[in-house]
């Protein structure tokens, strides 16, 4: 058998091919490196342009600069070992030359054994050291967008190897085989190796190795190489006892706006070992099942019993007879090769006992049947449901515990078990006989009358009475219908319950729940609810008041009688234009919130005729009128409105729309 060593790493593995420069990932990427803020130490000097996700899409992008003198270094909080092999992925984003003309001034991958708290390079009026110069001892990669004279190789965009924040190069090649700049609004792939060299011809240590993808084929293309014997040549305090170092990014911009980006896909290392587990009889017919897995990390073991009658889950074994778990399923770790054998113990005879819940409901329970032979089939019927519920008491379900795939549960007939192999605890569940107290009384609901009304009149009264023959006293109807033309009366509040209005051709239904009855005295009538609303001068000059239906709280001994009432009015309507139109409920609407442009947009909508006012309000109740219009019978109805709010300071406000008969608002905020 193979065994992990207490010195080595564990790893997810995990495959990732990216698509746009067909480069495909190794096939183990170690899973603690993760690339949120807050696995980086931030630091940044004059930059309001870093942004975490600029685009919300990808939470391993980040904008580094977006404007001049900007400064930015981002410290990992997982170092890395020198004595491993590690390979880096990124994407970067060098700018837009096209728009900005020259840009500046690049990206670099850093490495240094300091303290990261606040440790950022370079100075505020200088972009050329990208926010790593200074900072020693320490080691960068640059990815120059900027010619920065003597101290560059020369007037073209390159990689340099640089030690201990000196912007004397140690190496340089450019960045992409063609001459173009990089700045030309494209992603570029970046990959960066620190592998070790096996010692032919004296060359042991370690290769720094830096690829891009070349511009025009699309090839991932090795462009810098550097060797160093020993890990102090790469950080001067790195040594194969000290050997564990921080990296991160840094960036900057000088003089020049540019915005530069950077994509983490991973950090990638040698693939882990691998071990074998053999689990032995899962499904308690001697079922072998075998499992690869990464030495080291957690693996799920768990039974699979397909014949589970008269068997029951003692515990996992190895095979030197050690007990590795209690549970059937279980998460363990391992560090070998390992064999388990699930164990398990012969049933003979079950129980199971039955109750009712509440216990006051049946009398016959609970009940215990022991000593059931195992495989034994049973079958309660319905025997239980009624002939021993108690007195005042409902039937309303069965439960079984466990429930499982041998339980069937039906209502109506019992409970089967097939086939019965384990202890089961039944409830038969009950509930009280709720019987509804029932009104020994006669209701009489009647609807006003209203000949000769004026066809203008609003907040009109149509009052609706009730009547009882016995006396009454806490009552409440659920709910009452009543159907008007909507032509003649248009309501619009009650003063009892709650109204809610439908509409079918040129009838109003209203209907009216909650509705308190008044105490009533035999044979007294008193005003039930009063229907506010609007007269109107419609096609016709009148209408029913029909009361449709009534539903009491109450059981009642009779029917109640419903009588029916009217509107008329006063003057003939015969080609008469309307005042109200009734498509839809008036109100105002911002169309643009919250308010960015210096316009509010409005949408009214008006279903009268007559005098409209616009008001805005702010939350100290402080009001100004924005606009005044009429609303006429043969004009439009709805109205857009730009209104002009440049006086106005950002916050929230109120605009309320005055109409004839009412007042309606819509809160809106200006940004």
């Amino acid at each position: 058998m193979k065994t992990k060593t207490s010195t080595q790493k564990f790893y997810l593995k995990t495959v990732i091919i990216f698509t746009l420069f067909s480069i495909v990932f190794p096939s183990y990427m170690e899973a603690q490196i993760e690339f949120t803020p807050s696995n980086f130490t931030i630091v940044l000097r004059s930059n309001t342009g870093f942004l975490h996700n600029p685009t919300g899409t990808n939470p391993n992008r980040y904008r580094l600069t977006n404007y001049t003198y900007q400064h930015v270094a981002m410290w990992h909080n997982t170092q890395i070992d020198l004595l491993d092999e590690h390979t880096f992925y990124f994407k970067m984003y060098f700018g837009d030359s096209t728009k900005s003309g020259r840009i500046s001034d690049g990206i670099a991958f850093a490495m240094h054994q300091l303290p990261t708290a606040g440790l950022i390079g370079g100075s505020d009026m200088v972009g050329q050291d990208m926010a790593y110069g200074g900072i020693k001892p320490s080691f960068a990669i640059e990815f120059d967008t900027w010619n920065n004279g003597n101290i560059e190789p020369g007037n073209f965009d390159h990689i340099a190897y640089l030690k201990d924040g000196d912007m004397k190069y140690l190496a340089y090649s450019r960045i992409q085989d063609a001459y173009a700049k990089v700045g030309n609004n494209q992603w570029y792939e970046i990959k960066i190796e620190w592998k070790r060299t096996n010692g032919q011809n004296g060359n042991a240590g370690y290769d720094l190795i830096t690829s891009t993808v070349e511009n025009v084929t699309g090839v991932l293309v090795e462009r810098l190489k550097m060797h160093f014997p020993k890990l102090s040549d790469l950080v001067s305090t790195a040594s194969p006892t000290n050997s564990r170092i921080t990296w991160g990014i840094t960036s900057a911009c000088g003089a020049s706006t540019n915005v530069q980006e950077i994509e983490f896909l991973g950090v990638v290392e040698p693939p882990p070992d691998t071990c074998t587990l053999i689990l032995i009889d899962i499904d308690g017919n001697g079922k072998i099942i075998e499992t690869k897995y990464e030495c080291g990390n957690k693996v799920e073991i768990n039974i699979s019993l397909t014949d589970t009658c008269c068997k029951k889950f003692i515990h996992w074994i190895d095979n030197f007879g050690k007990i590795i778990s209690t549970k059937p399923q279980d998460t363990i770790t391992l560090n070998s090769d390992s064999v388990l054998i699930a164990i398990y113990e012969k049933i003979d005879f079950v129980t199971y006992t039955v109750f009712a819940n509440p216990p006051e409901a049946n009398d016959a329970f609970p009940y215990t049947y022991a000593n059931v032979s195992c495989r034994a089939n049973v079958n309660y019927g319905n025997m239980m449901e009624t002939t021993f519920a108690n007195d005042g008491w409902e039937f309303i379900g069965w439960s079984v515990e466990p429930n499982d795939e041998n339980v069937f549960i039906n209502d109506t007939t019992g409970i089967d078990i097939n086939p019965l192999c384990k202890d089961y605890t039944i409830t038969a569940h009950y509930k009280k006989k709720e019987l509804p107290p029932v009104l020994d009384v006669k209701f009489y609901i009647r609807a006003s009358k209203h000949p000769l009304t004026d066809p203008t009149r609003r907040n009109y009264r149509v009052p609706i009475f009730i009547k009882a023959d016995e006396y009454v006293s806490g009552s409440m109807i659920d709910s009452l219908i009543i159907e008007i033309d909507r032509r003649i009366f248009y309501p619009k509040r009650v003063d009892n319950g709650d109204m809610s209005l439908h509409f079918k051709d040129t009838v109003i239904k209203m209907t009216f729940e909650n509705v308190t009855v008044p105490e009533l005295k035999a044979n007294e009538e008193k005003v039930l609810l009063t229907i506010r609303g609007d007269v109107l001068l419609g096609e016709i000059d009148s209408s029913e008041i029909k009361i449709d239906t009534v539903v009491f709280a109450e059981d009642l001994s009779e029917k109640p009688d419903l009588i029916h009432g009217f509107i008329t009015l006063d003057i003939c309507v015969e080609g008469a234009n309307r005042l109200v139109w009734f498509d839809y409920s008036p109100e105002v609407i911002v169309k643009n919130n919250p308010v960015t442009g210096g316009v509010l947009e409005l949408q009214c909508k008006t279903i009268e005729r007559g005098s409209y006012s616009l008001e805005i309000v702010d939350m100290l109740g402080k009001s100004e009128t924005v606009r005044e219009f009429t609303v006429s019978a043969s004009g439009k109805r709805i109205f857009d409105f730009e209104i002009p709010i440049s006086n106005f300071s950002s916050g929230a406000y109120f605009i309320i729309m005055n109409t004839p008969s009412a007042k309606y608002s819509t809160k809106f905020v200006i940004q």
